[in-house]
């Protein structure tokens, strides 16, 4: 029975081609998405730190116009959080909040840097208010994971869909690799089977790569060796059949001439030719009897 036109050895050999192809697209995805995830992390997380030290800056400027913090105008710092879609907190140095812009407040990162915010998947990223050199406060940015959560359903879902292409095309290709090495193994198969039966003229001619092609060149020439003693061993045999018909045919002739030969009167000659030797020898005989006497 032939599955997708394979043998036994086929569809085994395309099993074993399926589990490393889908092997390596679920090693090759999951590879990919903790590369994306990572890549995400670090990409939000140098942009937060450079909205957070945007917003600093603009503080820092609002801080040096009006020489502190009691009357100092931060719409401009405000506004570049609600820019990035994120809430904004300006804390002075007692760590006493300024002013602050919308709904995601929290967290407990001091200084520069980025941190988890009290809030379900928030982020916090702070910078340090400087003015000539002094830091006279903090910029607080917490941002929300709606943004990092769109960006992996996208990634999700472009990595799924390769993935399914990667192992549709990585099947056919198995597919195909074994047909390629499975043909000539059937076609020397099928030749040994008429060469067994009778057929002396089957030979192995399906084009094989590598070692599949030698082994189908051995076959052949073997074929060809088995077909030279063959015919050597009828053309010995009739030489032999040759050169011993002529002297049985003698031997035989031989021994058939007696039963040959006429039963009549030529049967009876050498018996009168021997009277006339005993007549002869009686007569010489007579004399002597006569000389007796």
């Amino acid at each position: 029975m032939k599955v997708l036109g394979l043998g036994s050895l086929g569809r085994r050999l395309l099993l074993a081609f399926a589990l490393v192809a889908v092997s390596s697209v679920l090693v090759l995805s999951v590879a990919a998405l903790i590369g994306v995830d990572r890549g995400v992390q670090v990409t939000q997380q140098a942009g937060r730190e450079q909205v957070a030290d945007s917003a600093a800056a603009a503080a820092a400027d609002a801080y040096r116009s009006a020489g502190g913090w009691e009357t100092a105008e931060l719409g401009r710092t405000l506004a570049i959080g609600d820019a990035a879609s994120a809430g904004l907190t300006v804390l002075d140095m007692a760590g006493a909040p300024i002013t602050s812009s919308g709904g995601m407040m929290g967290g407990t990162t001091d200084g520069q840097g980025m941190g988890m915010g009290s809030g379900m998947g928030q982020a916090v990223a702070s910078a340090p208010v400087m003015v000539d050199g002094t830091q006279v406060g903090t910029v607080r940015l917490t941002f929300g994971s709606m943004a990092g959560t769109t960006v992996f359903d996208v990634t999700w879902a472009w990595i799924a869909v390769a993935a399914a292409v990667a192992l549709v095309i990585a099947l056919g290709a198995s597919w195909f690799v074994t047909r390629l090495l499975v043909r000539p193994i059937r076609a020397m198969t099928d030749a040994a089977t008429l060469f067994t039966t009778g057929d002396r003229s089957a030979r192995a001619t399906s084009p094989a790569p590598g070692e599949l092609g030698e082994l189908a060149s051995a076959f052949n020439g073997m074929a060809d060796a088995v077909v030279r003693s063959d015919r050597d061993l009828r053309t010995l045999t009739a030489d032999v059949a040759h050169e011993l018909r002529t002297p049985l045919a003698a031997l035989q002739a031989g021994l058939e001439e007696p039963a040959r030969r006429p039963r009549g009167a030529d049967a009876r000659k050498p018996r009168r030719a021997a009277r006339p030797v005993a007549t002869a020898g009686t007569n010489r005989r007579g004399p002597g009897r006569a000389v007796g006497c």
